[in-house]
């Protein structure tokens, strides 16, 4: 069990903050500064590091590339996927399918170039 906390702590952590902003009604996001699809870029950063996490913890637990990359790519967007399904419950959030595409972008920006990160970092300490 410590391990798995260990390994998958950070994933679980970003996971509960993305739901929390992805479900929150945003009052107070409202106010901020914003260009247009601004909420894109957010949405394709917090993915992009979701699927980081995940990334480093399955290459943490030695999983292969190809496992390592499909699974966090796939579970992050899922995940997205989910959430973009359940936001029109908590009004004024709706669903949105270019968010869903963005989820998938991030995630899969942050998977691949976490892999290259980790293989670079581990073929230079050997």
């Amino acid at each position: 069990m410590k391990h798995f906390a260990r390994t998958y702590g950070p994933s679980l952590a970003l996971a509960a903050g993305i739901a929390y902003l992805s479900l929150t009604t945003g009052s107070g996001l409202q106010k901020m500064p914003t260009f247009e699809n601004a909420d894109k870029l957010v949405h394709f950063l917090m993915y992009a590091c979701l699927a980081a996490a995940l990334t480093f913890g399955l290459r943490q637990d030695k999983k292969g590339l190809l496992l390592t990359i499909c699974t966090a790519i796939a579970a992050a967007s899922a995940y997205g996927g989910l959430l973009e399904l359940i936001q029109p419950y908590f009004p004024p959030r709706s669903c949105d399918l270019m968010d869903f595409i963005a989820d998938f972008a991030g995630a899969t920006a942050g998977s691949i170039l976490t892999d290259i990160a980790w293989k670079t970092t581990n073929s230079s300490t050997r």
